[in-house]
């Protein structure tokens, strides 16, 4: 009834369209940022002409990598779209590091601190917040890397030239060293708050999981349960819930319906015809069962089996009551679909239905490599033969004496005597529902 719950490829296609939206927003926060920067360039070019060609060229090659990384975007594959993300993050690095070490020469070559403690450097998180966005762990990671390796490998440099070295904090701030305590101090924060973006990813991508596991779980179980009992399954977090559907033997009652004459009532249909009809017939008879908290075990062409106490149960006098009940709905839905069917000039079509209640298994059948969760059991069986026997006995619905024994006298009875079940040593009492 219920094949083994497979999320994986949804939720993989789910997060492949979250990190192709979040690439091109991205994208596009990298056309806002050549806006913005474009601003306080020209500014400064206002009062200092010798800045204008290097933020030129900066602001130049940044333009020229988002192009082209969009162009891969909307136009290359997965592949491409990825190589380009690691490409357009270390040319990130490149222009800021650059611009560091032309400022660090024009202002004060003498002075490798210049670079080491130039506000410039804050910038590394830029590309990192932006690899963010992405939603990949990866070119997360590589950012954080570059970030801190290009910090380091500028302390290590200044390191071998003699770079002036700050004794006290106030040295530090006010004056041209370096202090040797603070140097771990951007690499912290690279990483502090990379890791957080890293964590954040993780804990939304679980999330997302979650989500899709429980929409997919949803939606296969709503083709065989009643929406109270999808809701119970999947909201309950209880231990109860969670070995509903493990296997186990319980009290239920079976409910069997069969299209009568459909053999020769299919012969005079086309193809689509058919599929339609079938569509239709199952829709209307699966909401009668659903109404009453029924649960759909198969379709097996017109035949529909479905089943009242599994995986949930409501008492065996309720569900033998919930069975009997969507019984005659269905009868009465049948009525309305004849009455539509002979104003287009159609046959009415006209069902049997039997109903038998005992202990019967329940639980996941693995056939094939892949799992189906049934029922199976001699209440099966009797169910299966009763509702055979209402073409015989020419009647609509017939019972059983566990059933009736549940039914109290509003219920229009008539007993039909018993009748020989195959497979049991003994008769079974039958009786006929009436309106």
């Amino acid at each position: 009834m219920i094949k083994k719950l497979q999320s994986t490829d949804a939720y993989k296609q789910i997060l492949k369209e979250e990190q192709t939206y979040g690439l091109r927003k991205v994208n596009q926060i990298r056309y806002l940022f050549i806006f913005l920067f474009s601003i306080p360039i020209y500014a400064n070019s206002l009062t200092d002409h010798g800045s204008i060609l290097p933020n030129l060229i900066a602001i130049s090659a940044y333009t020229l990598v988002t192009i082209l990384h969009t162009w891969v975007i909307y136009k290359g594959c997965d592949l491409h779209k990825s190589i380009s993300s690691y490409i357009a993050i270390f040319i990130d690095y490149v222009i800021l590091t650059s611009l560091c070490y032309y400022y660090w020469q024009r202002e004060y070559p003498e002075n490798f601190a210049f670079i080491v403690k130039n506000p410039l450097l804050l910038y590394y998180m830029y590309p990192i917040a932006l690899s963010a966005l992405e939603f990949k762990f990866k070119p997360l990671i590589f950012s954080i890397v570059l970030a801190i390796s290009a910090y380091l490998c500028m302390v290590w440099i200044g390191l071998t030239v003699d770079m002036p070295i700050a004794k006290t904090w106030k040295e530090y701030v006010t004056g041209d060293g370096m202090l040797i305590s603070d140097i771990q101090s951007k690499p912290l924060l690279f990483i502090t708050a990379g890791g957080a973006m890293l964590f954040a990813i993780y804990r939304v991508r679980v999330l997302l999981q979650k989500t899709g596991d429980l929409e997919s779980k949803k939606a296969l179980l709503a083709r065989y349960f009643s929406p109270s009992v999808v809701n119970e399954l999947t909201e309950n977090d209880s231990a109860e819930s969670g070995d509903v559907l493990k296997s186990n033997r319980k009290y239920a009652v079976i409910l069997f319906s069969d299209i009568r004459k459909f053999t020769n009532l299919s012969e005079n249909m086309d193809p689509q015809e058919l599929a339609n009809f079938l569509a239709e017939y199952r829709t209307n008879m699966l909401d009668c069962i659903f109404s009453e908290g029924g649960t759909l075990d198969k379709f097996v062409g017109d035949a529909v089996m479905a089943v009242f106490g599994i995986p949930t149960s409501r008492g065996e006098n309720e569900e033998n009551h919930a069975a009997v009940r969507s019984a005659r709905k269905m009868l009465n839905r049948l009525n309305e679909m004849n009455i539509n069917r002979k104003s287009k000039g159609l046959e009415p079509i006209h069902i049997g239905i039997g109903l038998h209640a005992g202990i019967v298994f329940s639980g996941n059948i693995e056939s094939a490599g892949q799992m189906e969760y049934t029922v199976i059991g001699d209440a099966v069986n009797v169910a299966s033969r009763l509702e055979s026997l209402t073409k015989e006995k020419s009647v609509d619905i017939l019972i059983s004496e566990e059933v009736a024994s549940h039914l109290d006298s509003s219920y229009n009875l008539l007993e039909l005597g018993s009748t020989e079940i195959r497979g049991k040593s003994q008769k079974v009492k039958i009786f006929s529902l009436g309106e």
